[in-house]
């Protein structure tokens, strides 16, 4: 697990803090870059979401920004979008050729194939099949989470 990406800066996260805390060195986890857990009750949130620099600063209280030195999710982020989505730059980009999915694409369109080949009266068996294999397999997971 390396959350540290060429090329990545961790985006700035806005706080809210109450005035009297506002100048205090302390507000800031100097190994993290994010708040001090210690500090907590200095901070507001809103009631829906994160605070963003569009949030109504409340009587009492500033808004300040700081930079995280480490962002754990960066490596989820890029994988999710990435290898996952394989997300292009734009419609105009469509990312290449993608054989893994291909193939994937071909067993699925051979299993209907074969699942149908016989007309309606096969198709019976199927649906028994996929009908009462979520049962079995919710039987099965029960039973091993009962002996972990």
């Amino acid at each position: 697990w390396d959350d540290e990406l060429p090329g990545f800066a961790c985006p700035d996260i806005t706080l809210i803090v109450r005035d009297e805390a506002a100048g205090s060195g302390t507000l800031v986890d100097p190994n993290t870059g994010v708040y001090d857990p210690a500090r907590l009750g200095d901070f507001w949130c809103p009631a829906e979401g994160l605070p963003s620099p569009s949030t109504p600063v409340p009587a009492g209280y500033t808004m300040m920004s700081a930079t995280p030195s480490r962002c754990p999710a960066a490596a989820a982020i890029s994988f999710w979008n990435n290898v996952a989505l394989q997300r292009s730059s734009g419609l105009d980009d469509f990312g290449g050729f993608h054989p893994d999915l291909l193939i994937s694409y071909t067993i699925a369109w051979i299993i209907v194939y074969v699942c149908i080949f016989k007309g309606v009266s096969s198709s019976g068996k199927v649906v028994y099949l996929t009908a009462t294999l979520p049962y079995i397999v919710l039987v099965v997971f029960f039973f091993r989470a009962i002996t972990l």
